[in-house]
């Protein structure tokens, strides 16, 4: 197992070194891929906003798409409402308004489809909007049905969420224990069967602990959320990693 892991570790450089020195490539947001649930772990993104899954992409870590990956979802306790009804409204066009902000939004949950509205011209219609709407409902029943069926996922899974990106927020946009402790109860909720492990990603002062002593919850200070090639995140993803393969490898012993 010593060797599976480092073996993981070289791997993972490597994959890292080859992205680092080719051209950054924008992300497809049109990416679907597919689950291999005999994988060892998954890495799942809950936003709140894209960078997490752009830092899984540039790192060789996102082989497969989910509904958070590219939304704004920095309201926290609506987030997890969305958990909890196990994405009951996620659709419905009832709540959906066209936003100056972010072109199409869901006004129940507070998400914003930020890169699901195409069209750079001034030219708006009820067509062009009902048109988009039915791409939408394609695309995340697809990621929707396919973040559900996580907990068939035989190995370890992280989800990833970051904290709001701006350091000025608190309450529902800022992250403490009950919104870390409510989100992770929600995510057992959705997965009774999954070994997983929630990290939180705080952009707040590297001395001040966000959530707290929290067993369950690994919790880690970034200060660039969107630095070139997204280099911060290595050492997380590689400390992530080498915690489960130490595990992996205690349990064979």
């Amino acid at each position: 197992m010593i060797k599976k892991a480092i073996k993981t570790l070289l791997l993972f450089n490597i994959i890292f070194y080859v992205k680092l020195s080719s051209a950054h490539n924008p992300p497809d947001y049109h990416f679907e891929g597919q689950t291999n649930y005999n994988a060892p772990y998954l890495f799942v993104s809950l936003g709140c906003t894209c960078w997490p899954a752009q830092a899984l992409r540039e790192h060789g870590l996102r082989d497969v798409a989910f509904p958070f990956d590219w939304l704004l979802t920095r309201n926290n306790e609506k987030f997890i409402l969305c958990l909890n009804e196990n994405f009951e409204n996620f659709l419905n066009y009832s709540y959906f308004i066209r936003s100056p902000r972010t072109s199409i939004e869901n006004t129940y949950y507070d998400f914003q489809f930020t890169h699901d509205w195409p069209f750079h011209d001034e030219r708006d219609s009820q067509a062009r909007y009902n048109e988009q709407l039915q791409f939408i409902t394609a695309k995340y029943t697809r990621r929707i049905n396919r973040f559900k069926n996580i907990n068939d996922f035989q190995g370890k899974v992280f989800f990833i969420r970051c904290w709001q990106t701006d350091y000025n927020y608190k309450g529902k946009w800022g992250w403490n224990a009950k919104n870390t402790q409510d989100l992770n109860s929600a995510l057992k909720k959705l997965f009774p069967n999954l070994n997983f492990t929630l990290v939180i990603l705080s952009c707040t002062d590297p001395s001040i602990s966000e959530i707290g002593d929290l067993p369950e919850i690994k919790e880690y200070k970034i200060a660039n959320l969107t630095g070139e090639n997204f280099i911060e995140y290595k050492s997380i993803f590689l400390d992530l990693i080498a915690e489960f393969e130490k595990q992996s490898s205690a349990k064979t012993t």
